[in-house]
């Protein structure tokens, strides 16, 4: 229930991202696209999808779309696309799954495999990032990344000017970073 309790958040907050976010599906139709492509996904991913299925970004700037650091929803179909062409390329593990984007050819992704030590972690992936070699943690489950998020929202740390995101940068790495201390991310 926690991508429920940030989507209630941030409709709570008008945050001016939800006029460009597509309606969540119905868990049915969230079951038959993935029934339909052969992907399984735990219940806690499928959740983000009937909140919200993508943000409209065409011609967008990222500061109007993102909802977190590098946190713009992608749709369900895209995200089976993403999933899918990665497997062909392997740019990361199976085991993770694409989420959101950061509007630059990255994005964060997380690991559905219930057997791994690293269940639920949540990972940015950017290509060109000269600070990490490609993969690295960034939020410990989903309840620290809706938690950070909130936080940040509720004192400030995140703003918004002419409905483009304004983010106090060492407010949002000591939020992150406290209630995220298996995050390699926040301490770069």
């Amino acid at each position: 229930m926690e991508f429920h309790r940030l989507f209630a958040y941030l409709r709570e907050i008008n945050h001016p991202a939800l006029k460009y976010a597509k309606n969540g599906l119905a868990i049915q139709e969230v079951e038959q696209i993935l029934s339909s492509n052969h992907v399984q996904l735990p219940k806690f991913v499928r959740e983000l999808f009937t909140n919200c299925d993508g943000l409209n970004t065409l011609d967008k700037l990222i500061g109007e779309t993102t909802l977190f650091p590098f946190g713009t929803p992608i749709s369900l179909n895209e995200s089976i696309e993403d999933y899918n062409w990665n497997k062909n390329h392997q740019l990361w593990s199976e085991e993770y799954y694409p989420l959101f984007t950061d509007g630059d050819g990255g994005g964060i992704i997380v690991n559905i495999n219930s057997h791994s030590v690293d269940f639920e972690q949540y990972y940015y992936y950017s290509p060109s990032s000269v600070d990490f070699n490609g993969l690295i943690r960034i939020f410990d489950n989903t309840k620290t990344l809706v938690d950070s998020a909130i936080e940040c929202y509720m004192n400030d740390v995140y703003s918004f000017e002419d409905n483009l995101m304004k983010i106090d940068f060492e407010k949002e790495k000591e939020v992150f970073r406290r209630i995220n201390p298996k995050s390699e991310f926040w301490e770069i």
